[in-house]
């Protein structure tokens, strides 16, 4: 496997873990199952298009 790839994989993986502890914390204080996953979209929207962007 390449080094592009596996820095791919593992950026993913980094996002997807910092985007599930974001929504059970903000479940934790007192948004709903779908406020949180509609927050965690937006922020997820941004940060692609800031990567995007950037390149």
């Amino acid at each position: 496997m390449s080094d592009k790839l596996r820095n791919l994989i593992n950026s993913i993986g980094a996002l997807s873990e910092f985007l599930g502890v974001m929504r059970t914390e903000l479940e934790k204080n007192g948004f709903t199952r779908e406020e949180s996953v509609y927050l965690v979209g937006i922020v997820l929207e941004t940060m692609l298009k800031n990567i995007k962007g950037s390149s």
